[in-house]
């Protein structure tokens, strides 16, 4: 962009950082408001119409977002030091997102150093619900759509959290326009996995635009323990999806 326009690059990266900021403080409290009783009631309608899933109130998962930071003798905080330094041997920052049945997004939490594993990044935050096919299009179409994340982004620390947040917010500000005006502008109906007879997925085709990108899964750090009362719902989910909720194909997909 600094050659494009003729400005220098340190007035193209105000530019963008201002921008973005500007973006997330006004948009933020638009386009994602804390959800109340009646909006999680809602959410839970839409996801067990949409996709046999009753009781559900978000489908949650995170991404490494890798970033390339020129590190300098003396490593500031902001220039992503060890503490940033992941798993796969570079630097990054972790993405949490939870979106509902129409892959809006409704909560997010940005900007944990890529060093913590998922234990961390969901017990530093206030919800824990599970993730499904739903999240994975999220994703997919963060990265088709948004191509500052078609590669690893080239910034500080606080300059990348800046602009993922603009991304967020622009996204549920069109995705929202879209449902309420029943239009497909921002999505269509092929972008995203759906399913088909027999309980199979049509992948969207995101899949094919998004060959690489800044997402990276994250990686498990710790042993799979759970709360007894956790334990307790999945035994009921695993009844109930046997049972009274049982779909006519499931059982074709289990035993192919």
């Amino acid at each position: 962009m600094s050659y494009q326009y003729l400005i220098s690059l340190s007035s193209i990266t105000n530019i963008i950082r201002e921008t973005c900021l500007c973006i997330w403080e006004h948009l933020f409290p638009i386009v994602l408001p804390k959800c109340n009783t009646e909006d999680f009631k809602e959410i839970e309608n839409d996801f067990s119409n949409k996709w046999n899933f009753p009781h559900c109130v978000g489908a949650i998962d995170g991404k490494h977002i890798n970033i390339q930071v020129i590190l300098k003798l003396k490593v500031s905080s902001d220039n992503a030091g060890s503490e940033y330094y992941n798993y796969k041997e570079n630097h990054s920052i972790i993405l949490l997102v939870m979106c509902d049945a129409n892959y809006i997004i409704r909560y997010v939490d940005i900007g944990t150093p890529g060093r913590q594993g998922d234990a961390n990044v969901f017990k530093n935050t206030s919800y824990d619900e599970n993730r499904m096919q739903c999240i994975e299009n999220v994703f997919g179409i963060l990265a088709s759509i948004w191509r500052l994340l078609r590669k690893s982004i080239l910034a500080n620390v606080s300059n990348a959290i800046k602009m993922i947040q603009a991304i967020i917010c622009l996204h549920n500000w069109l995705r929202k326009y879209d449902i309420e005006r029943e239009t497909d502008n921002y999505i269509t109906i092929d972008f995203v996995d759906q399913p088909i007879a027999e309980g199979d997925i049509q992948e969207g085709s995101w899949r094919i635009n998004v060959k690489e990108s800044a997402f990276m899964n994250i990686n498990c750090t710790s042993r799979r323990t759970h709360f007894l009362h956790a334990a307790h719902i999945r035994e009921e989910f695993c009844r109930f999806f046997n049972e009274e909720g049982e779909v006519g194909w499931q059982n074709v997909q289990i035993y192919k």
